[in-house]
């Protein structure tokens, strides 16, 4: 994942999204934080993604250590569309959260149920599982089961 999130990085078309992916790699760097992970894992189930990303963007700017303030935020976040800094982020931001989340704690009965209810899980499940075939079958028997 740290190696995918660097490519995603190197291959940002703009400042914000760098920072972003910065954000995610110093927020859940590897070994650093599991109970980081675990809890934004939780909110994540429950939550808009949005949340975090502000967040994940008050903790540095485009320039440097700077925090980004929320009429930036709000500004960053008002188109919503497909293909816009929005959707990228919200994309990346639950694809790394999700992940992380499973390989730190593995996924419950309830996991699964609360993603599944969750608003923005589907397509963004669908990319972060897409990649992982054990996990896929993994969902599948839980599903199966209920």
């Amino acid at each position: 994942m740290d190696k995918e999130l660097e490519d995603r990085r190197n291959h940002a078309k703009n400042e914000n999204e760098k920072a972003m992916l910065d954000a995610i790699r110093e927020r859940w760097k590897p070994n650093d934080n599991p109970k980081k992970i675990i809890e934004d894992f939780e909110k994540l189930k429950t939550d808009n993604p949005e949340q975090l990303m502000r967040e994940l963007l008050k903790s540095r700017n485009a320039y440097g250590k700077s925090i980004y303030s929320d009429a930036e935020i709000d500004s960053l976040f008002a188109d919503k569309s497909e293909g816009s800094f929005y959707k990228k982020m919200e994309n990346d931001v639950t694809s790394q959260v999700l992940r992380r989340g499973i390989l730190e704690k593995g996924l419950t009965k309830e996991d699964v149920i609360s993603i599944e209810n969750a608003q923005w899980s589907r397509k963004v499940a669908e990319q972060a599982f897409e990649k992982n075939n054990e996990a896929q079958e993994y969902i599948k028997k839980l599903l199966v089961k209920r």
